[in-house]
């Protein structure tokens, strides 16, 4: 979160590495749900948030 804050400014400095910080993430929680486990869900969906609340929705999604 500390980091993402120093890019709410100029968050289009993000988008080179999006799809990289976003993918294994992504991958992590649709195997979690699928197998029940809600060990580290918590905590992906809250760095996906702070991605979201930094760069946008639109851009994220």
């Amino acid at each position: 979160m500390t980091i993402l804050d120093y890019y709410q400014e100029q968050s289009h400095l993000l988008d080179p590495s999006l799809e990289t910080m976003i993918e294994p993430v992504m991958k992590r929680l649709r195997k979690d749900i699928d197998q029940g486990q809600t060990d580290l869900t918590l905590v992906l969906f809250r760095f996906l948030y702070f991605l979201t609340k930094t760069r946008g929705f639109k851009t994220i999604g």
